[in-house]
This record gives structure tokens, sequence and C-alpha cells, in this order.
């Protein structure tokens, strides 16, 4: 490749990039391998892997009839997704690229059937019974079809529509942690409809909003005035709700509340006409393409996509290469120092370096024993967050009961189930969106925590790698401040330009918070690009799942008013003329469920999954970086106890083999030097 050669501004400059790095990942991974650095060979291999099989998710969300569809299919130049003026999606319909049109529907049960493309209404649409009742049993349906837009790893997926039914709504919400960017269809004659609101407000994670795109469609029926002014104040009410939900659940004068700001910044609004854009694209128009101003939104999406989610996930990569980079040149002095050494000196040194390791080793261990005991002072200090949170939401339940009327019609024997179902609906609306919030908040608690024991740690990883660099300094004679190990401690530290080892984890997370420790391979390592950029994982390990109905302390009122058994427990207080009397009777027979011992128990096990497994995360990272540091420079002893009983042949053979790594690390750097410039300072990211 020429000087100047990559370019990370779009999607397929990054995919090639990556691709690229790939490459060179798998020489260093040989490399290593042949310096008998297994550890680091293995690492390199994972992250290829990671690599490759990395893809970026766009996500199409918001009410029907709103063009969700027709932008899609503006996306892809292609009519693929269904449009009709009915709501129709009732599936997760997910658009790749593939050599030959095919759809494979995967269901439920966890089968896959091959279809017709000319089917796949009848699969992904309920605009008759017959599709109802198929769309259904469906989990989501995959749509494969030679696109360039889908070639570079781009996956867009078609929700269903907001307004159209609860259990639409979830599919969409379960949707939204593993999206890269979500782009929210508004419709310009009509903006913000009740549910907009409530989803944008109630529904949304405050974590998702950064990577919202909201895309304001049929903007060509206005003129030009007033195409701006309702633009300008879509993006005025936008941030409005978002700033008055973050005052609410942080409070306007908390560390949380500025941070949250700095990560939402500015909502992007961008105005289009998917239906000219489409047109424009399937009649080879370029000036109505123009027109319908789809190609802002495009940059938009590439802009999120490279700079922002993709900017993180590669400049970790980097880190990775630098990291490897270090310890196979740091590897190669050693042993290139000692072919001329004294044996019994080496021997010495050797020992010396092997007792320093077995040290770091039991200091290493009981720092692990240091995390589990500041997981389990954390889970003290969040405890009270349960009562704080069930007093909530007792207090939001009745309130939204005290509000219900009842009159003799909706007590009657032959409305007595649609009652039911209102009034449990009532309290699931209430208790998902009072859950929700309280997600956010012992998010945001527990991020504090592990950012307190990750700065606890800076102490251990000073010394261990300046340990390291003892070994190194001890068989190279160098100054301490040029060994290859000292650059990895002042990277740790924040000052170098890589990112070894733990210190990519503890600059990681500094950049972005906890989720950059995920993407450092705390917790799900790169596999989950989405993991950064999107939901970070403590919303999983606390067991709540937002593409289904039970959220948190939410759980003992399902279970409650669930199904058959629901009606049951609601239709024992139904009388007529006993509106009153009945409100009171559910209402006490809900908050009595919410106090109970069971749900107590429940809350205080799913906030100690949510805190263990942030520090697991944590724990893995400090004891897989460095047992492959250590093993990689107990290799590198064994290595140069070998050198010392070769021959003159072996000894040549040897240098050969250095001088091949040392010309492909070489060019790494530069290309590793290369790209960290393109990157900054949107790879780098401002400390949240």
């Amino acid at each position: 490749m020429e000087a100047n050669r990559f370019d990370v501004s779009t999607v397929e400059g990054y995919t090639r990039a990556t691709a690229h790095l790939a490459g060179r990942m798998e020489e260093l991974s040989s490399g290593s391998q042949a310096l008998n650095l297994a550890d680091l060979s293995s690492m390199l291999r994972e992250n290829v892997r990671k690599i490759r099989n990395d893809r970026f998710n766009i996500s199409v969300i918001g009410e029907f009839k709103r063009g969700k569809s027709t932008i899609i299919n503006a996306l892809l130049g292609a009519e693929i997704c269904p449009a009709d003026r009915l709501p129709a999606t009732a599936a997760l319909n997910r658009v790749v690229y593939g050599e030959s049109p095919a759809v494979v529907v995967h269901f439920k049960d966890g089968k896959s059937e091959e279809v017709d493309m000319d089917h796949l209404r009848a699969y992904v649409t309920k605009l008759d019974e017959a599709s109802r009742g198929m769309a259904e049993t469906v989990s989501e349906v995959v749509v494969r079809y030679p696109l360039s837009y889908c070639k570079n790893n781009v996956d867009i997926i078609d929700t269903p529509g907001l307004n159209d039914e609860d259990t639409m709504t979830e599919i969409t919400l379960s949707m939204l942690p593993k999206t890269d960017a979500a782009l929210f269809v508004l419709m310009a004659t009509s903006p913000f409809s009740e549910t907009e609101r409530d989803f944008l407000v109630n529904k949304m994670i405050a974590s998702d909003l950064g990577r919202v795109i909201f895309v304001v469609n049929a903007i060509d029926v206005l003129d030009e005035d007033e195409a701006r002014d309702v633009l300008e104040f879509i993006a005025g009410r936008i941030q409005e709700m978002v700033v008055g939900k973050a005052k609410r659940l942080y409070g306007a004068d908390s560390e949380e509340y500025q941070k949250f700001l700095r990560a939402i910044g500015k909502p992007r609004v961008v105005g289009i006409s998917a239906r000219n854009a489409l047109r424009g694209k399937l009649r080879n128009n370029p000036s109505l393409v123009e027109e319908s101003n789809f190609s802002e939104l495009e940059r938009s999406i590439e802009y999120t996509l490279t700079q922002e989610r993709g900017g993180i996930a590669l400049y970790t990569y980097l880190g990775r290469m630098q990291s490897a980079v270090d310890t196979m040149l740091g590897a190669i002095e050693m042993r290139r120092r000692q072919f001329s050494a004294d044996k019994d000196v080496f021997q010495k040194k050797y020992d010396e370096g092997v007792a320093v390791l077995e040290e770091l080793k039991k200091k290493r261990d009981r720092e692990l024993e240091n995390v589990d005991v500041s997981a389990k002072n954390a889970c003290q200090e969040l405890l009270p967050r349960i009562q704080e949170y069930i007093d909530e939401l007792k207090k939001s339940v009745t309130a939204a009961l005290e509000g219900v009327k009842l009159s003799k019609d909706d007590l009657s024997k032959e409305n007595k189930e649609a009652t039911s179902k209102r009034l449990i609906g009532i309290v699931e609306d209430v208790s998902k969106n009072c859950s929700v919030e309280y997600v956010q908040r012992l998010q945001s608690a527990i991020e504090k925590c592990t950012s307190t024991e990750i700065t606890r740690l800076e102490g251990f990883e000073g010394e261990f790698l300046s340990k390291l660099s003892g070994i190194e300094m001890s068989l190279t004679t160098k100054d301490p401040g040029n060994t290859v190990l000292s650059t990895a401690i002042d990277v740790a530290m924040g000052m170098g330009g890589g990112i070894p080892g733990i210190g990519a984890a503890y600059l990681g997370y500094r950049q972005a918070g906890i989720k950059g420790l995920l993407l450092g391979g705390g917790v799900g390592g790169l596999t989950a690009a989405a993991s950064f950029y999107a939901l970070n994982s403590l919303i999983a390990a606390a067991g709540i799942a937002l593409g289904g109905p039970i959220v948190i302390a939410g759980t003992a009122i399902v279970y409650l008013f669930a199904g058959k058994m629901a009606m049951k427990a609601v239709n024992k207080f139904l009388q007529p003329d006993m509106s009153a009397k009945f409100i009171a009777k559910f209402r006490d027979s809900v908050l009595e469920r919410l106090t109970s011992n069971e749900v107590r128990r429940e809350q205080e096990k799913r906030l100690k999954e949510a805190v263990y497994g942030a520090f697991d995360g944590i724990k893995e990272r400090l004891l897989s970086e460095t047992e492959r540091m250590m093993n990689s420079t107990k290799a590198t002893l064994d290595a140069i106890a070998s050198d010392m009983e070769g021959n003159e042949e072996e000894r040549k053979e040897t240098e050969e083999l250095f001088a091949q790594v040392e010309q492909s690390a070489g060019e790494v750097r530069k290309e590793i030097a290369e790209l960290r410039g393109l990157l900054a300072p949107a790879g780098k990211g401002e400390e949240l």
C-alpha cells in the first residue's frame, strides 16, 4: 500500500483498513510464534478473528407510515423491504450481503427455513390473519442480496412500528443495544406523536441516545422556510426532552449529568425525502437524489459508524498491535544481547527474572482478591438503591391507579376481561418506565465504582510494568528509560502512544467509561463492537431483557399479573358499583407484592449480578493481560537459554528470523502511526 493509503472516513475505507490490519496481525502472529511467544500469537489470532467477524448494524426505528422501509430501500438502492400503508413489519428484517438473493427465516423455536424471495411478505408482515399468525412465530428474517452498500460488513435492520403493539415496540427495544447507528424516523408534517415522545423519554436507555440520528422524512412537502423551522423545532424538542431526562436521572449539578451531556452532544437531525431518494436511485437520477438531501443522511451514517464506534474499535486494535510489536522487539533485543554473554552470568539473571515473575504472580493474585473485596463493598454501597427504587415504583403505581376511573360498563361481566387488561397494562407501563430509569442510575453508579477500582489498580499496574522492564534492562544493559517496556509504563499512565497490556484497559476506560474497558477485552472484548458504542453489558448482567416484558422489579408485577392467572387475580376484585373499592384493592395487592421478601431477594440477586459482572470484567482483563506478558517474558528467558546452547549455524538462522520480524514490525509501526494520526482526535475521544 502506498503513502496516505488509508481512508477511514468511509465504511468502505474502514473495511479495507481493518482487513489490512487483520493481515498484519496474522504476520505478527506468525512472527511471535517463531519467537516462541505462544500467548502473544494466540492473542493476535483471536483479534484477527474478531476483526473479520465485526459488522456494523444500522437499525431503522419509528412509527408505521413514517417511511422506514422506503428509507432502507433508498440506502440499498433497491426495493427490498416491503412498504405498505398499513402496519407491515412484524419481525426484525435484517438485510445483509449475499452473492445471490436469498431469504432465511429464523423461528422462535430455533429452527430456520430458506424461502423464496417472493414469499418474504408472508413472514414479516401482518396485513391479514394468515401472515399475522406466521409473523408471530418468527424471530428474525435475514435477506441476503448482492448490494454494494452491505458488502462492507454492514447489516440494515427494519424494525416493527412503535405505535403498533407493545410486543412490536419490545422487539425494537431489544435491537437497540446491538445497534451502531439508529435512524429514528419522524414525519415532517407531524413530528413527535405521544408514542414517539414516550419512546424517547421513557423507553430508550440514556446510553442509546448517542448513536441516534433523527431522520425527518417527507421534508419535500414543506417550503424552504417551513422546513428550516420544523428541523429547528425538532432539534430543540429533542434537546429539551433528553436534557430533561438527564436532569431527572442524575441531577443538574452532578458529574454524571455533565458526562451525559458531553457524550450525547447536539442532536443530529436530518431532513430528507425518502420517496425522492429512492426514485432518484432507481431511475439513476442524481439531481433527484440531491434534492432529497439523502446524501447528508448517508454522510451522517458514515461518520457515526467509522469515526465514532469504528474509530474506538480501530484505535483499540492498533493498541493491541503496538503492544505485540513492542513485546516482539523487546524479546529480540534481549536474545540478541545474550548471544555472547557468559552462561553463568545469564543463569543468575535468569533465576532472578523467574523469581521476579513469581513475585508478580503472587501480587497479581492478591489484587484479584482485592477486586472481589471491592465488588462486595460496591454491592453493599448500592443495595439501598433497591429500596429507593421500590419506593419510587410504589409512588408511581399509586398515582397511575388513582387517575383511573371505572364505569359500570367497565365492571360488567362482558367487559371484565378488557378492564383487567387495561389495569394490568397501566401497572406494566409504570413498572417498565420506572425500571428503565433505575437501570440508568444503577449503570452510572456501577461505572463510578469500577472507575474507582481501576484507578486503585494503577499502582499495581505501574509496579508490574516496571518489574518487567527491570528484567529486560538486566539483559540488555540499556538505560531504564529506553527499554521497550518502559514505553509501556508511560502508556499505562496515559503518556505514551501505544496501548499495551492492561494499559489498554485503563486508557480505554478513561476515554469511554466502562464501555472502554469492555472494548479493551474486559467483558466480551472486541467481538461486541456494539458493546462499546451500543449498550454496555451491565444491562444484560442485571437480567434486564428489554426485548421482553420482565424488567427488574417489574418482574414481580408481571409474574403476578400476566396471562390467565392475572385475569383471575384482577377479576376477583371486579364487582358492579365498586369502582373505588376495586381500585384500592388492586393497588394494595400490587404494593403488597412490591414490598414482599421475594421481590427484594430477586432485586438483590440482579443487582449483585450486575456489580460482580462488571468487576469480573476487570479481573478477567487483569488476569489475561498479566498472564500473557509474564508468559512472554518467561518464554524469552527460555529462548535465550536455548540460544546459548546453539551452534553458529543455528544462531545465523535465528538472526535471519530476527531481521524478518524487525522488518515486518517496522512497517507495522509506521502504519500504526499513520492510522492513529487519521483517528485523532475522533478515535481517541474526549474523556467523558
